[in-house]
């Protein structure tokens, strides 16, 4: 018998794995989309700004291609940097990236077994319950019964507070997101203190509480949820499953509303011949004797084709919540594999300069046929495919309410030194935050003012009919 060197398993073993690792970093691979290649197991982990991971993706995008495959930890990830990909992958093949990447503490721990409609799985039952709710609730017909009625009255008292104290500009408008949210979510209204208006941010997780969802109606009955004012969630729910909706409609509500209300602050600083060109729209449009209304969505195009712009000029999500393959896949000739996760890269794709031409300017003619209608230009703001975002419809709607009756109502300028130089906020998107939701700065001051005292008049007679 040969003897035993009792060393020989642990350099072994040292050789064995070596021998692995470099075999699978030199094997030959399937034909993937251009990348980075990465490093060993880790792949291009370290490559990537973890702050402004849009800022890397869209280099990469620029250097590798429209369409982008990397490596994370052994898990591929492909980015979509135009809007014929994502639209040809996610929409026209949705069922096969209709899925979310498996996020375990989203996904099964926080939200008990993917409740939470935004990161849902497929594979959860929840999931597709949870969208028929939210998609009966927030079609655009059915807006005009439940969520234009409530919205008008908070609408009315936003303005009222700004001519009052215009400075407090930044507190009030999360509050009016937030309620207007709470509404679209709950089915009642919620009464802040001006306090509580600055603790908004903290709002959407105090909503997600079962108990509030109780107290506001959302309780397990076994039967269709009912309040008795017409404004409950539809179909037989639990009272989690109730909370976790609604929580859901706030939550998102609120950081998209508030996010581009103060993007269009900033552009009416900056860009105040924008400002004055929608004043005169608005006032030729509605008059100077009314309020702009929901009735007039329709005959302001102008205003609906600025929102559109400003999702795309600073949008609040430069990277789109990722998509997830459930099967693999072959596209343009490369090969896209099982569980690679997908981003859409909706900053990179706003700045397709054969889509929008001078993208770094604030152009809404952009989404204008020559009629002053609004043309089929896509927008990538709502995402995708069977994912895409079930508020499009309310969204676009509500801040058309809000940027009209504001642009009708106030004029707005950048304050200015103790030199009288103007101090305009940055518009560097560096100095913006990053990724999903992206809050623009919040710390910027000014000088909100109304057009004149009969504006004032008109806004309290609108507040006192609303009693």
């Amino acid at each position: 018998m040969l003897p035993m060197d009792a060393s020989l398993p642990v350099p072994l073993s040292i050789a064995l794995v070596a021998s692995w690792l470099l075999y699978t970093y030199f094997k030959p691979k399937s034909r993937y989309h251009p990348g980075p290649t990465g490093l060993p197991i880790i792949g291009s982990l370290l490559e990537i700004n973890n702050e402004r991971p849009w800022i890397t993706y869209g280099e990469w995008a620029t250097q590798y291609g429209d369409i982008v495959m990397y490596w994370v930890m052994g898990k591929p990830v492909i980015l979509l940097g135009k809007v014929e990909h994502a639209h040809n992958l996610i929409q026209k093949r949705m069922m096969n990236y209709g899925d979310r990447p498996e996020l375990v503490v989203a996904q099964e721990l926080v939200t008990q077994n993917g409740w939470y409609v935004g990161t849902a799985r497929t594979k959860h039952d929840t999931h597709r319950k949870q969208r028929r709710i939210l998609g009966e609730r927030l079609r655009a017909s059915t807006l005009r019964d439940w969520a234009h009625p409530v919205e008008i009255p908070e609408l009315h008292l936003f303005l009222q507070r700004l001519t009052q104290h215009p400075e407090r500009f930044i507190n009030a408008q999360p509050r009016q997101s937030s309620h207007l949210s709470h509404q679209r979510g709950y089915g009642s209204p919620i009464h802040l203190t001006s306090t509580e208006a600055i603790l908004g941010g903290l709002f959407t997780i105090l909503e997600a509480s079962p108990n509030i969802a109780t107290q506001h109606g959302l309780k397990e009955t076994g039967t269709p949820m009912a309040r008795g004012d017409g404004y409950a969630l539809p179909r037989a729910i639990t009272e989690a499953e109730g909370a976790t909706i609604s929580a859901a409609m706030v939550d998102t509500g609120t950081d998209t509303l508030t996010g581009t209300t103060v993007v269009f602050m900033i552009i009416f600083m900056c860009l105040p011949h924008t400002l004055k060109k929608a004043q005169a729209i608005v006032d030729g449009a509605v008059g100077r004797d009314r309020l702009p209304n929901f009735d007039d969505l329709g005959r302001i195009p102008y205003i609906t084709a600025m929102i559109r712009e400003a999702f795309r000029w600073r949008t609040v999500a430069p990277v789109a919540i990722p998509h997830a393959v459930v099967a693999d896949d072959v596209y343009d000739g490369y090969f896209i594999p099982k569980g690679a996760t997908v981003f859409a890269l909706s900053q990179h794709i706003y700045e397709d300069e054969e889509l929008y031409p001078d993208h770094e300017e604030f152009k809404p003619e952009r989404f204008l046929d020559d009629h002053g209608q609004l043309n089929t230009l896509p927008h990538a703001g709502f995402g995708f495919g069977s994912r895409k975002c079930l508020g499009q419809h309310f969204a676009e709607q509500t801040l058309f309410i809000l940027i009209s009756s504001f642009v009708w109502a106030f004029d707005i300028t950048a304050p200015v030194d103790g030199k009288g130089q103007k101090i305009p906020p940055s518009l560097d998107p560096m100095d913006w935050g990053a990724f999903i939701a992206s809050p623009p700065p919040m710390d910027f001051q000014a000088v909100i003012t109304p057009r004149s005292q009969a504006a004032v008049d008109v806004i309290n007679r609108a507040v006192e009919g609303d009693k």
